[in-house]
Parts: C-alpha cells; sequence; structure tokens
C-alpha cells in the first residue's frame, strides 16, 4: 500500500470569523458604556462646583477614554484573530 502525496495550504479556521465578530461587537458595546459615563459625567459636571468638583473631575476626566482604549484593544484583537492562519496538509486529490 502506497502513501498518498500530501499537499499543504494556508487556511483560516472557520471559526475565526465569528469569533473576531464576537470581540467586535465586544468592543461597540463597551464604546456605548463609555458614552454613557460620559454623558453622565458631563450632567454631574453641570450642577457641581468648588474642590467636590475638582476632585470628582481628577478621578473622572480620564475613566471614559480608559472605557475606549479596552475598546480598541478588542477592535485590535478580532482584527488579529480574523487574520490567523493555520497550515493543514491533505492528499493531492482532496
Amino acid at each position: 500500500m502506497s502513501e498518498m502525496p500530501l499537499k499543504g495550504k494556508w487556511i483560516t479556521p472557520p471559526e475565526a470569523d465569528e469569533i473576531a465578530g464576537q470581540y467586535r461587537n465586544a468592543a461597540n458595546e463597551i464604546r456605548s458604556i463609555a458614552q454613557r459615563v460620559y454623558g453622565v459625567g458631563n450632567r454631574l459636571d453641570e450642577s457641581w462646583m468648588g474642590n467636590a468638583k475638582n476632585i470628582f473631575d481628577s478621578h473622572f476626566n480620564s475613566f471614559p477614554n480608559d472605557i475606549a482604549a479596552y475598546a480598541d484593544m478588542l477592535d485590535q484583537m478580532a482584527h488579529e484573530i480574523s487574520k490567523i492562519q493555520v497550515w493543514v496538509e491533505v492528499d493531492e486529490q482532496g
């Protein structure tokens, strides 16, 4: 019995696009949350004055941007997942 010659090729795993899509969806949800948090902070900003406002601002101002940065990381991960390639070997008849 002779062995069938094999040939190889690079493929994207079929589940890669679905997983990448889930990461993109999560990133979009996080951006939506960041916008809501930003809106709440702005409403507080209109009614506060003095030291309490300054302390709150010093803690809060970067928070929506930090959340958005996490969403950007998820988008980058989705991009990397969608580019994943694996090497498969198949017989020359397949």
